[in-house]
């Protein structure tokens, strides 16, 4: 593995693999829908510019609290983009968990996936010193009045009123792979939760052992099932789009059975 970055690969891949189908996710009436690769690598560059719009600088943390959906992984990437580094919650966490792990990490936005999630980062946003907004993937999120927020179409457009690409390849080309990518944080199950904090070199390590020991290719297809702010589905998700897979996003985990047969 030449690459020394994650967000590398994938713009790689968008070259090489172009109108071919990167991920499905299902639309309202549980159906498939599809998005390329070309287009998976233009949301992920859009996303980032629109962090660098509202102020996300190198080192930065950014949470994402969220039910398995592509803005997740979107999210996550435009995140390494602009070096910055991801704090993922589990979409079913406590308000009083998230406000530690917020206040600790220093977050600076928070993107949540549905109400649910809304609901919980709109208890604890003013108690977050640090926190500016919070973003909402599902355009059906309705908002509290007094609280930062903005749905994730239209924080990706304030991205796109001023040229960032010059910003975005300086940014790419000073990344290391010694850069911090993720602080994921323990159960807690004996005191407070502890972060754990992982390289851009741990996941690209992990993306390497996976192709020495597994025969697997860009004709595989897998479905994204298990949260992805545990280290498994992530790391398993890099190591699928690395390699040129075909990823199902499942929102529902007890829908699982229904899909793999769909899905196959």
């Amino acid at each position: 593995m030449s690459n020394p970055s994650l967000t590398s690969i994938i713009r790689e891949n968008s070259k090489k693999y172009g109108s071919r189908n990167a991920i499905f996710y299902q639309g309202n009436e549980k159906q498939w829908i599809p998005i390329t690769w070309t287009d998976f690598w233009k949301s992920i560059e859009d996303t980032a510019k629109a962090l660098l719009a509202n102020g996300v600088k190198p080192g930065d943390r950014v949470a994402i609290m969220s039910r398995n959906m592509p803005e997740w992984t979107i999210s996550d990437y435009a995140i390494q983009l602009v070096r910055a580094v991801s704090v993922p919650l589990f979409s079913s966490t406590s308000p009083a968990q998230a406000e530690y792990m917020l206040n600790e990490t220093e977050t600076v936005l928070i993107l949540v996936g549905e109400q649910e999630q809304y609901d919980i980062a709109k208890q604890i946003a003013h108690k977050i010193s640090y926190l500016r907004s919070v973003i909402a993937f599902d355009t059906s999120v309705k908002f509290e009045e007094g609280v930062s927020s903005m749905h994730f179409n239209d924080f990706v457009a304030t991205g796109l009123k001023e040229n960032y690409t010059e910003q975005l390849n300086v940014l790419s080309n000073d990344a290391s792979d010694k850069d911090l990518c993720t602080i994921l944080y323990t159960s807690g199950t004996s005191g407070e939760p502890k972060g754990v904090m992982l390289s851009v070199a741990n996941f690209l390590h992990c993306v390497k052992i996976h192709d020495l020991r597994l025969t697997v290719s860009d004709q595989d297809v897998s479905l994204c099932f298990l949260p992805l702010s545990h280290i498994f589905e992530r790391g398993w998700t890099f190591i699928v789009l690395s390699f040129g897979m075909t990823s199902y996003y499942l929102r529902n985990p007890k829908e699982v059975v229904d899909a793999v047969k769909v899905v196959k």
